[in-house]
């Protein structure tokens, strides 16, 4: 199941078998959110006559890519600029497509906190630790952590890391779980700092919560790995360490109303990337094609 609470409208099951939901909603399309299935799931749909998209993912793996675009229910995989770099490996199922995300409220009317820092990340290993030992370094910042709960393996290691860096308590940190969508929407609104953990070495995908910071109009700050560095474009900054990172933060109390609303219009900017009123429509043209082929 996709972390955090399910938005209004979706319904969501677990445990379910997929060919039971085929049975019950009689689909015409079926899309895969990471590749999670196997052949033989492929090969079920493949009987039915059920055309097949799916989404890659941070850990997806060149062996999986190359399996789901040699199957024949598979008419299109989406991967993330760059992927044919990460993996090697190119094909004509392929299609780079930017992460999705909600453009928001016009009129949220919550007050932009240029003291306010945020991290939005589920129980995926992202380096959660580090922003919580980060609020202790900054007390002048107020530090905000949402959390989703998921089933990502590693996610016990998570919570206890986030758990042992918030002891003893720390007066400028809050650690939220499974924040609503509309309240997260607030979240990113008010924040005037949005902070994107990541372990040095690791391949990113492309995190949505940056997609969303970014919309936004957060100061955006991510780790310097090229496709995060892509993401963020002309807006926020990258850090090596999170040394960096502390510096980052602390240069922009010097920062006069002209250079924070300009930093909020690039990332704006970027952000428009990301918005699914743009992005999703290559993914809404191809299931068009699989209904008239």
């Amino acid at each position: 199941p996709a972390p955090g609470p399910t938005p209004p409208g979706v319904r969501s099951f677990v445990g379910v078998p997929l060919a039971q939901l085929v049975a019950e909603f009689k689909p015409h399309v079926v899309h895969f959110h990471w590749m999670l299935w196997g052949e033989d799931v492929l090969d079920s749909m493949h009987s039915m006559g059920l055309p097949v998209t799916v989404r890659v993912h941070t850990d997806s793996t060149r062996e999986r890519l190359q399996m789901y675009c040699a199957h024949p229910a598979v008419r299109r995989v989406y991967t993330y600029p760059m992927d044919d770099i990460r993996f090697d490996f190119q094909h004509d199922k392929c299609s780079p497509t930017p992460v999705v995300v909600s453009r928001p409220p016009d009129s949220l009317g919550v007050p932009r906190d240029r003291r306010l820092v945020l991290r939005a990340a589920s129980l995926s290993p992202r380096d959660q630790h580090e922003f919580v030992l980060l609020a202790r370094k900054l007390p002048d910042f107020q530090f905000v952590i949402c959390m989703a709960e998921n089933r990502h393996i590693g996610a016990q290691d998570t919570i206890n890391a986030v758990f042992d860096a918030s002891l003893p308590p720390i007066p400028n940190l809050q650690i939220l779980w499974n924040v609503s969508p509309d309240e997260m929407a607030r979240w990113y609104a008010r924040a005037g700092i949005y902070l994107h953990t990541f372990p040095a070495g690791k391949i990113a995908a492309m995190p949505v919560s940056i997609g969303q910071a970014l919309i936004a109009g957060c100061y955006t700050i991510v780790r310097n790995q090229p496709r995060l560095a892509a993401m963020i474009g002309n807006a926020g900054a990258t850090y090596e360490t999170y040394d960096d990172a502390v510096e980052l933060i602390e240069q922009t109390q010097h920062w006069d109303d002209a250079r924070w609303a300009a930093e909020e219009n690039a990332a704006r900017a970027e952000g428009e990337r990301y918005c699914a009123d743009q992005s999703i429509r290559t993914m809404v043209n191809d299931w068009q094609d699989c209904l008239r082929s």
